[in-house]
């Protein structure tokens, strides 16, 4: 049955009934629109930390938040209660009503939004529900209700503020450790939206599943540092009464999972329909039945009404039919059932193939903001219960499982992925047959597989490597392709303008020095390259032209061929801006410029639903004629969205993309600018044209800079020491200045402490510069100011934190508005005004996600804010109304959103501990959204900024144009630096001397083999190629808790898969297996050498 995920705002002493201890640096609960009025107009928080909260009136901060109190304390008076965790829905009130009265005693599990520990949400626990109080049953829109529970209700709690605060005093990065205790939504995120939702008991018990690998995460680390328990019972303990019963977490959670497997209902989707059909006593009536053993006989009654109701348009018996013998046996709701008739009206899933293999409900059904699908763990355990002779291998369950696995690869980027990645999404889910057993399903029904998964057999260098792929995806890429070939087929154009003539039009100054030349000559050979061929793609960093070239271009086409129907569309509103100034600067006329999701709902409304965000097939005689199409920022442009764009046009004399070859990829799945690019390299090297020549002597320095995360090795380092000459020491920071003349165009500080006092600085010296005085006529009216961060809340100086700070602490507010700025979540007038930023696509207002702008004011009868978008595709309107969750600040903004955007000044903000999150591609991307001046702080050392590797171009893996890339299968490729005897790269001086052994005594031997990878989905050191046997090594270099149990867990593989573990210190008296894993440590290498023939004494025995 049903269960709820609430949401609580962060307390920096996990929930224990008390005021934060220091409410003024907890920032993360001021997300929270109530909690953050209450917090600064009562101050009761803030005059009180560590205060008695159960006493105080409700309405104040925290009252609504509290999740553990104090033995000694009540909530209310009279109260006996221990806990109660605040709820308010504002919208799909219809789906929480049917259902709410029948979950005391049932669970919910709650998670936490803005917080320290991740950029996603996480879960801090799980709690048994007592009771449902103060429901609002007269608001319609709003429905506000709060769970009780007692202390032994709770299941377990996870504790991050313990956590934290030990590894503060220890002098420990907590973040080295947050794949093992981090409870991240992730793999369950659809469950996790707004304020609370409805989960079923088989997604609770995959959720406990998780919890139970968290606690023995954190058991691990109190195995290594034994003071933790201190933190959690001691003298140092925030809620010692909670966590008393750590130890007996593990054990309570089992017992819940127990409980849920063995509730027994034989029809627990029947109140649902019995609710859909008209009867909001359903629930009521189906527990009643229960109780008395009478589900059987309500399930007749169901059967008998229904077969007296008369088939017609709406309600055909196909549907009767999969209420009665398929939704009562599936825990769904009623508004999960009006969603799935509304699906069926709509094409989107056929009601025939549902009754056929119910397990298309996992395939097909669309997803949309307040509808989250199904799970297959969900559908499968319905159709366990439902179908009396189970088939486990039944094909079409096959296909559903490779179909959420492939669906999940797509959340992390991949579009194509290989048996290695399906088999870490496999392992994970967790099923009731192996993964060899998997494999030979999916092979032994291909046809049907094939239906919604594409899979190819290829060889990738030596390796033979299946590779799947969703089919909605492969149809998407086969449209590009198509697209792309077909233009490519076309004659080439012949030139009709000379020159001359191109660089008369190209030339707005008049320079003569030889910088300047040579990008003009540059710019005048892209125009060319456009204009004779069919496709191309013009490339280049920020400052180098590219919107110049396309304006001429464009200009050309227009006067000189005779093109009318040229198109230039956008993935983000501030370019598509960008590029009507620079048209209406040389009086380009009807040129049609606007964002691609714009085109799209506005050209091919009736084939666009704007609810579920799907485009149906446009048939060609719908398609839209253009003679010129030209896709700017196409780096930002995914897979999909290409597909569907290029699904809707007939392109007929030229395709051009526009980008910087080197950005980042796009935040959802694939990367076909990248691929298109290398296709083009092979077939037709003249399509490609590229800018390399900022013509501002600002952007020149920056270009050059930003050019050092596209260089690896020994390369970046002789840069860095050429550019980081001016260096200057100064209480206790680091500060390099790289000049253009004498004139400062690039600052890099590197700080100890007191990092949003620099950043504080750094902004007030960027306004000194400019010769201003008003931060938010400079930074906010004018947009002339950015600040970025790689993360939104991970690391102290994330955009979440920066963006508080600027508004309510910082030294910009005026005093008369600083209250203001505090009590209201957003706030704007003519003086001062939050910098805002979209958060979600508003199709119908024109509004999309990345679309930035300021508060201009608050309607208090609409309750939503107007805002001013700087880059509004209607320029006649002067704001646009939006509510406050579809917004967020945005003086600071993340990296990833920064993309497509400039801005004259830029700080970038580079908080320690991120190596492994930060990547050479955001670096640059970041770098390279500076204009004019750049300012980079970073924390603690240099080597945060310049050593970074990490590639996620070629992490993300993509097969369109087959150019799928076998290296993207190795995490970290570009660690490899150090060259061993036989002439490859090794990551450490340990491996290399171990890989000179191996060659010296004439083993031959592979180096991080793919193979196993693609077999046992983890990468070995090194695979020795000794007789019959299979032989893999593992070098321990590191002396790590993380490391080590990263091990562990590569080890607990290996033996799953039937491999023995070899310690080498013990080879001696070892016997070798047909499957063996050799593990060294550093100390071994001193005797190497003779353990390694004792092996080989071994391998010929």
């Amino acid at each position: 049955m049903k269960n709820l995920v609430s949401l609580v705002a962060w307390h920096d002493s996990g929930w224990n009934g008390r005021f934060c201890r220091k409410p003024e640096e907890n920032r993360y609960c001021e997300s929270f629109k109530y909690v953050k009025f209450n917090k600064y107009n009562s101050k009761l928080c803030l005059n009180n930390p560590s205060g008695v909260i159960s006493t105080i009136p409700k309405g104040m901060p925290c009252h609504e938040s509290v999740m553990f109190i104090e033995n000694n304390n009540v909530i209310k008076e009279g109260g006996n209660r221990v806990g109660r965790i605040p709820t308010l829905l504002f919208s799909n009130v219809e789906r929480f009503k049917e259902i709410l009265d029948y979950v005391k005693g049932k669970y919910t599990v709650i998670h936490v939004r803005e917080n320290p520990l991740s950029d996603n949400k996480v879960i801090i626990g799980c709690v048994k529900i007592k009771e449902i109080i103060n429901k609002d049953e007269k608001n319609k829109n709003k429905l506000g209700f709060e769970i009780d529970f007692d202390l032994e209700d709770i299941v377990f709690t996870l504790p991050y503020q313990e956590f934290i605060e030990f590894c503060k005093d220890k002098n420990l990065d907590y973040k080295e450790f947050e794949h093992l205790v981090v409870f991240d939504v992730e793999d369950f995120s659809r469950y996790f939206r707004g304020m609370c939702n409805i989960i079923t008991d088989k997604t609770l018990i995959e959720i406990l599943k998780k919890a139970i690998e968290i606690l023995e995460g954190f058991n691990k680390f109190i195995e290594e540092y034994p003071d933790f328990m201190e933190y959690l019972k001691g003298n140092k303990a925030f809620r010692p009464w909670v966590m008393k019963d750590f130890d007996k977490f593990l054990d309570r959670i089992k017992n819940v999972i127990s409980e849920l497997e063995g509730r027994e209902y034989k029809y627990p989707g029947l109140p649902a329909v019995i609710y859909y059909l008209g009867d909001k006593e359903a629930y009521s009536k189906y527990f009643e039945a229960v109780e008395s053993n009478k589900e059987e006989e309500l399930y007749k009654e169901l059967k008998e009404s229904l077969e007296k109701r008369k088939e017609n348009s709406d309600f055909k018996n196909e549907f009767k039919e999969f209420l009665l013998n398929y939704a009562v046996y599936y825990d769904l709701m009623a508004y999960d059932i009006k969603i799935i008739k509304e699906q069926i009206k709509k094409g989107f899933i056929s009601l025939e193939e549902i009754l056929e293999n119910p397990y298309v409900l996992v395939e097909d059904l669309k997803e949309k903001e307040d509808f989250s699908g199904f799970s297959f763990i969900e559908v499968d355990s319905w159709e366990q219960r439902r179908v009396k002779d189970f088939d486990k291998h039944n094909p079409y369950r096959i296909r559903a499982l490779l179909v959420e696995i492939l669906k999940r690869l797509l959340k992390h980027g991949h579009t194509t992925v290989t048996t290695g990645e399906v088999k870490n999404i496999f392992d994970k889910i967790g099923v009731d047959i192996s993964f060899k057993e998997f494999l030979e399903m999916i092979e032994k029904n291909e046809e049907i597989i094939k239906e919604k998964v594409v899979i190819e057999e290829k060889i990738i260098g030596n390796e033979k490597v299946k590779l799947f792929t969703l089919k909605d995806i492969k149809e998407s890429e086969r449209v590009i392709e198509e697209t792309i070939n077909k233009m490519l087929d076309k004659p080439k154009e012949e030139l009709r303008v000379s020159k001359e003539e191109i660089e008369k039009l190209l030339r707005n100054e008049k320079k003569e020095d030889e910088d300047y030349k040579k990008a003009i000559e540059m710019q005048i050979e892209a125009v060319e390259k456009l204009l004779k061929n069919r496709v191309g793609i013009l490339t280049g960093p920020a400052g180098t032209g590219k919107t110049t070239v396309i304006s001429t271009l464009v200009k050309i086409l227009k006067d000189k061929y005779g093109y009318e129907d040229i198109y230039i569309l956008t993935p983000t509103g501030k370019s598509a801006m960008v590029i009507r100034e620079k048209l209406k600067e040389k009086k380009i006329n009807n040129v049609k410029v606007m964002t691609i999701h714009r085109f799209i709902a506005q050209e091919f409304s009736d084939y666009f639903n704007f609810d579920f965000f799907v485009l149906r097939d446009v048939p060609e005689n719908a398609k839209k004629k253009v003679y010129v199409l030209i896709l700017d920022e196409s780096s930002m442009i995914d897979t999909k969205i290409l597909g569907n764009l290029f699904k809707c046009v007939d392109i007929e004399k030229h395709l051009v993309f526009v980008g910087d070859i080197n950005q980042l990829p796009p935040v959802d799945a694939g990367k076909p600018f990248h691929d298109i690019y290398r296709y083009l390299e092979r077939v037709n090297k003249d399509a490609i044209a590229k800018l390399e020549i900022p013509l501002r002597s600002e952007s020149k320095k920056i270009a050059e800079f930003s050019e050092i995360f596209l260089m690896d090795g020994e390369e970046r380092k002789i840069k860095l020491e050429e550019l980081l000459k001016e260096k200057e020491v100064l209480d206790n920071k680091e500060i390099y200045r790289i000049r253009d003349g004498e004139k400062e165009v690039i600052t890099i500080e590197v700080v100890k402490d007191n990092l949003l006092k620099a950043l504080e600085d750094a902004i007030e010296k960027i306004l000194e510069e400019n010769s201003k005085d008003n931060f938010f006529e400079f930074a906010v009216f004018d947009d002339k100011l950015e600040i970025l961060s790689p993360t939104k809340t991970k690391g102290e100086l994330n955009s979440y934190i920066i963006n508080l700070y600027i508004r309510q602490d910082s030294k910009f507010v005026p005093e008369k508005y600083r209250d203001k700025m505090k009590l209201n979540l957003f706030y704007g007038n003519k003086y001062v005004a939050d910098k805002v930023i979209q958060t979600k696509n508003k199709y119908k207002k024109g509004i999309y996600n990345g679309m930035m702008g300021y508060v201009y004011f608050y309607n208090k009868n609409y309750k939503k804010y107007a805002i001013k978008f700087y880059s509004d595709e209607n320029e006649r309107r002067p704001y646009v109304y939006v509510s406050d969750d579809n917004i967020e600040h945005a003086y600071a903004i993340t990296i990833h959103k920064s993309q497509g955007s400039g801005f004259e000044n830029i700080i970038v903000a580079i908080p320690k501990g991120l190596n492994k999150f930060v990547s050479k591609e955001m670096l640059y991307t970041a770098v390279t959204r500076a204009k004019k001046r750049l300012w980079i702080i970073v924390e603690e050392s240099l080597e945060n900024l310049i050593n970074v590797y990490n590639s996620e171009l070629r992490n993300r893996k993509t097969n369109l144009f087959d150019n799928f890339d076998i290296d993207s299968l190795i995490p970290f490729y570009e660690e490899r630096a150090i060259e061993t005897e036989r002439g490859e790269k090794v990551r450490s001086e340990d491996e290399k001397k171990l890989a000179d052994i191996f060659h010296k005594l004439g083993i031959e031997y592979e180096y991080e083999p793919i193979s196993e990878y693609l077999k046992l989905g983890v990468l070995p050191d090194f695979k020795l190629c000794l007789g019959d046997k299979e032989i893999l090594w593992e070098h321990y270099g590191v002396d790590s808790l993380d490391y080590r149990l990263r091990q562990r867990e590569k080890e607990e593989i290996y033996k799953k898969e039937g491999y023995k573990i070899i310690k080498l210190g013990d080879i001696d008296n070892a016997k070798l297996d047909e499957k063996v894993v050799i593990i060294s440590t550093p100390e071994d290498l001193n005797c190497v050498e003779e353990k390694i023939k004792i092996l080989l004494e071994l391998v010929e025995i």
